[in-house]
């Protein structure tokens, strides 16, 4: 049985059909014993993605800049993090992709690459005029600036 690290390296050098790489001669002579179980089991051991297309790619640079805007967290303990110059380069990169590809979109594309650059915008512009507080609402500061409104 392969070590996963094994199984990887040797899926990695079967799919790229290269016969040399940085490892040499000995890698392509590791590619050709690879047995048909062996492919399937790696196969299976590697998270399936969807397929790469326009939309999957202006997903990715979205999700980015979502978590550079502080929208993604692992759990309600987790502080988020804000990033708006990186944010703001997601989204610079984003309407780049619109420019450059204006014209050669579906519909579909069209209105997903519109939708989401609004909705990217909204959110930074509603992080840029809101900021994250620096202390959890839980804390003291903010539960005695609820009384001192309610009083």
């Amino acid at each position: 049985m392969l070590s996963p690290l094994e199984g990887a390296r040797r899926y990695a050098l079967y799919t790229s059909n290269r016969r040399f790489s940085a490892h040499g001669i000995q890698d392509a002579l590791l590619v050709s014993r690879i047995t048909m179980e062996e492919k399937e089991t790696i196969q299976e051991e590697i998270p399936q993605l969807p397929p790469v297309n326009f939309t999957t790619l202006i997903s990715e640079f979205a999700l980015a800049a979502s978590a550079q805007l502080g929208q993604l967290r692992t759990s309600e303990a987790d502080d988020a993090t804000v990033d708006l110059g990186m944010a703001k380069r997601m989204i610079d990169t984003i309407e780049l992709l619109k420019e450059k590809t204006q014209g050669n979109l579906t519909a579909s594309e069209g209105e997903f690459l519109e939708g989401t650059l609004y909705n990217l915008r909204m959110i930074y512009v509603r992080v840029v005029q809101n900021p994250p507080a620096a202390t959890a609402p839980s804390a003291p500061e903010a539960s005695g600036a609820t009384a001192a409104e309610e009083g």
